[in-house]
């Protein structure tokens, strides 16, 4: 989630969330002990064929707190903020949040941050599915050709060479990139 803010800090921002809902709750960071970078993670309302694990509870998804600033993030134009249709809360369109999140695997691939690169591609490869899922229910399939109008250059170029290098690692979601429209815009 992406929030265009100076005011909170994106541990802040969690907890306002988690106070405001309970289906949002915190646990604490990864790694060593971090309380200052608490977990949020949200308990779906019904089971997902994508998310579930197979077993009776819900699925929970981890949701991530991003401001301006936060691994190449760029402020978004606020005309291009969506609602997202059940909640009314303002999100990051799809295709940047998915160009962002193969930013977030290079950074953390370059750092060793190895415990985050595993939750990337997980993130990644839930996201390729989620949006496979999108186009066989509704029919609509995803380009960057659109978003190149008013997204960075630098981001766009970046973010493609970031899905050449995920192909190389997980080459079995080349497909799932050529069906979301990405896969020729890094061909070509």
């Amino acid at each position: 989630m992406l929030v265009l803010t100076e005011k909170y800090t994106a541990a802040s921002l969690k907890q306002l969330i988690q106070q405001l809902n309970p289906s949002f709750s915190l646990t604490p960071g990864e790694g060593p002990p971090r309380p200052w970078h608490p977990l949020l993670s949200y308990k779906m309302e019904q089971p997902s064929p994508i998310l579930d694990g197979g077993d009776e509870q819900l699925p929970t998804c981890r949701i991530d707190i991003l401001v301006p600033g936060t691994i190449k993030l760029f402020a978004l134009p606020p005309s291009r903020i969506v609602k997202a249709q059940r909640s009314g809360l303002p999100i990051l369109p799809y295709i940047p949040a998915l160009l962002h999140k193969i930013l977030a695997w290079l950074y953390h691939k370059e750092t060793s941050k190895d415990t985050k690169v595993f939750g990337d591609v997980r993130d990644i490869r839930d996201m390729l599915e989620l949006d496979l899922q999108r186009i066989k229910e509704k029919g609509d399939a995803i380009t960057v050709e659109e978003a190149k109008e008013w997204l960075p250059g630098w981001f766009v170029e970046d973010a493609l060479e970031g899905i050449k290098a995920f192909i190389l690692e997980c080459p079995d979601t080349s497909s799932g990139w050529e069906k979301i429209g990405i896969k020729h815009e890094i061909n070509g």
